[in-house]
């Protein structure tokens, strides 16, 4: 029986890299999945993670 991988990606502002970011770890790895750690953002940066409607990546922030 295999593992299922988790990246998991601390980020605080990071809203002009987490798309890429995620999309990159998503084409190389679809299977895995993706946590996004926040650290209470204020760019705008979850919001963009929540755009991606990705139902292997959870999110916790916070606040």
């Amino acid at each position: 029986m295999a593992g299922t991988l988790t990246v998991v990606i601390p980020t605080y502002n990071e809203k002009g890299n987490v798309v890429n970011m995620a999309k990159a770890i998503r084409e190389a790895y679809p299977e895995f999945k993706i946590i996004f750690m926040d650290d209470g953002s204020t760019d705008g940066t979850i919001d963009l993670v929540r755009e991606l409607n990705d139902p292997l990546t959870t999110i916790y922030v916070r606040e």
